[in-house]
């Protein structure tokens, strides 16, 4: 969030590249937003997905992660990411409910997919194998 924050303010930015980023501005912000930009989101990343709502933004060209570790222009499923978390939510009730191992579960993958080393994992082996 603050690495798109200073892009928007430094007039010298040549590109920006942001990995697990919530969105950060309104509509006018992302459309005022003229820096090369590109946002990598790895499958169900919890942080990605917030704030929640339509008062918030992204910029930049997805670069989505799946499941798999391959990375797409786009999400196939459509960007329902606030249906998405609705859903975990509710999951994560229903868990609650039903065992603790269920809730630890249905809770940590959103976290996982937030690590790091996820996203430079995945990155890496999208990384064409020339010259090896």
């Amino acid at each position: 969030a603050l690495a798109t924050l200073a892009a928007s303010r430094d007039a010298d930015v040549q590109g920006l590249y942001t990995y697990g980023s919530p969105r950060v501005g309104d509509l006018d912000f992302k459309n005022n937003f003229k820096e090369r930009a590109y946002r990598f989101v790895n499958n169900n990343d919890l942080v990605a997905k917030v704030p929640p709502g339509k008062m918030y933004s992204h910029v930049g060209k997805l670069k989505y992660i799946d499941d798999q570790g391959s990375i797409y222009d786009s999400l196939e499923r459509g960007e329902r990411w606030t249906e998405e978390i609705q859903d975990q939510f509710k999951n994560i009730v229903n868990a609650i409910g039903q065992s603790a191992n269920g809730f630890t579960e249905v809770l940590l993958q959103p976290v996982i997919d937030h690590v790091p080393i996820r996203y430079a994992i995945h990155i890496w082996n999208n990384i064409p194998q020339v010259g090896r």
